[in-house]
């Protein structure tokens, strides 16, 4: 049940991206779109891009394998504590838009994609 719920959300995911949007961002009525124009969502390669490679790659697995070979050099550990540096990072990443000083609220990827989340005009 839980594989047929992943491939449905997979689908589901791959079917709204040309709108900027996730599955969880259409429930809750929100878009990306580029800064410079806010009204047009970002196209579905790039937001493929940017989910996949960015969010995942560079903010949750590359950093989670860094830190982990880099602690386990100094600490002969092999638990949960070498995943804390990640969920630093995620956290400062996500809560980025709670300081934001340029308007948009944009968390770090936003910033390095140059986009940023909108609310859907109904």
């Amino acid at each position: 049940m839980v594989l047929m719920l992943g491939i449905g959300w997979v689908i589901w995911w791959l079917l709204i991206l040309h709108r900027g949007q996730t599955p969880g961002k259409q429930l809750v009525g929100i878009y990306t779109a580029f800064v410079k124009s806010p009204e047009i969502p970002v196209a579905w390669g790039y937001g493929l891009f940017r989910d996949l490679f960015f969010k995942l790659g560079l903010i949750y697995w590359i950093p989670l394998i860094i830190f982990s070979i880099k602690l386990f050099e100094f600490i002969e550990f092999d638990g949960p504590i070498s995943v804390i540096p990640v969920w630093i990072l995620i956290l400062i990443d996500h809560f980025w838009s709670l300081w934001d000083k340029s308007g948009n609220k944009q968390t770090l990827h936003d910033k390095i994609f140059k986009t940023s989340v909108y609310y859907k005009n109904k």
